[in-house]
């Protein structure tokens, strides 16, 4: 198949594809934005194997502890201010418990060091510059 068939191809499936770009209380073809994400969630969740975390997985993972911690409480102050890339070592090094922010940037850093190189770096990489850009796309629309 050319390149001019996969982007036609691709083009369609997004249009075909339902988004969530309306307003927030506006349901998003017919279903609950709520239950959408949960659903999503749960797939990503599901489609790791045990031992085999992608890295989409380990951010679900990360995005659902972060939920869970602010639905709980208890959970220590510095974890409220994670960004993307906090919430994608979190959900990686889950089940690890850190005892303050000092030792979760210090691992973090380190768990960063140890990919460099890797293929798991660019992805890591590009996850970042994915995040950037996105953060970017949020400010220019919200004014």
């Amino acid at each position: 198949m050319g390149k001019a068939s996969r982007n036609k191809r691709e083009i369609r499936a997004r249009k075909a594809t339902p988004t969530l770009s309306g307003p927030a209380d506006e349901p998003a073809g017919g279903a609950d934005r709520a239950a959408l994400g949960t659903e999503a969630l749960k797939r990503l969740l599901s489609s790791n194997s045990p031992g085999e975390l992608s890295l989409a997985g380990a951010y679900a993972f990360g995005y659902m502890l972060l939920g869970y911690a602010e639905r709980e409480g208890g959970a220590p102050d510095w974890i409220q201010a994670c960004d993307p890339l906090d919430t994608l070592f979190l959900g990686a090094a889950f089940p690890q418990a850190f005892r303050d922010p000092s030792e979760f940037a210090n691992l973090r850093d380190a768990w960063l060091r140890h990919l460099r190189g890797t293929a798991y770096g660019k992805s890591v990489q590009r996850f970042v510059r994915e995040a950037v850009t996105a953060r970017r796309r949020v400010r220019v629309a919200g004014g």
